[in-house]
């Protein structure tokens, strides 16, 4: 399908930046309603995808301006400090990663899916001292499976990860996941419930179509396997009992 990267007509809010995110995340199948399958195997009445803005570098660069605009309010609040590098989770994660690092001279790593097999078999390319803090970049939370996993293989590598920039969370219950099981803050730009208010007010779905989403949300909450339950406890465990170790 061709890129439509027109721009909305002058009567819609052009000044305003989401909306003009979701304009062109409908325009381009980012957003869609219908019956698909998610990979839990569960059939979903809407599908997410934006991995659609790889092919719209206004669009990716307009998300990415958006996350990074928070990230500076948070590391403004903070003392101390919050990160020393970023670091996207595979794959779309690395996108946005790559994309504010460019942008905004941030120090990145990249985190692989897997290690490789040959060569010096790194798990995280790029420059690093064990005890860094890792601000970790994600695109869409649904049950946190996938933040999880990257925050359990970045603190293996002897880095720190207290926090976790989302673009868009789905209302799955994935917040909840991420901060029990992997100790981690989870900080979302933006949420479905935002998203569905701004496709109704360009008239994009019926309110009845919206309704559906929101209830699919709340009767199918995202749902941790136990192996990977069971290792993100042990290893919040092990981060908590290293923190008790320093405030000593």
């Amino acid at each position: 399908m061709p890129v439509n990267d027109q721009k909305p007509c002058q009567t819609l809010d052009n000044d305003n930046e989401f909306n003009q995110i979701v304009y062109d995340l409908w325009m381009n199948e980012g957003f869609l309603i219908g019956d698909y399958m998610l990979k839990t195997g569960q059939m979903s009445p809407f599908y997410i995808n934006l991995r659609r803005s790889i092919s719209i570098p206004n669009l990716l660069g307009r998300m990415s301006r958006l996350m990074y605009e928070q990230i500076d309010r948070l590391t403004n609040d903070r003392t101390e400090p919050m990160y020393d590098m970023i670091c996207g989770v595979p794959y779309m994660g690395l996108m946005f990663a790559t994309c504010i690092s460019q942008q905004y001279n941030q120090k990145m790593l990249m985190l692989r899916k897997e290690a490789k097999q040959y060569g010096t078999k790194e798990m995280i390319e790029g420059i690093y001292r064990p005890g860094q803090r890792v601000l970790l970049i994600e695109d869409v939370l649904s049950s946190g499976t996938s933040i999880i996993e990257s925050v359990i293989a970045i603190r293996q590598c002897g880095l720190i990860v207290d926090d976790v920039v989302v673009f868009l969370d789905r209302n799955e219950r994935g917040k909840q996941n991420v901060e029990h099981l992997a100790n981690v803050r989870v900080h979302c730009t933006f949420t479905l419930n935002h998203l569905l208010h701004g496709l109704r007010s360009f008239d994009f779905i019926t309110e009845q179509q919206a309704d559906c989403c929101r209830s699919f949300v709340d009767l199918n909450p995202g749902i941790i396997s136990d192996p990977l339950r069971k290792i993100a406890l042990q290893c919040a465990d092990m981060i908590q009992h290293h923190h008790n170790n320093e405030w000593k």
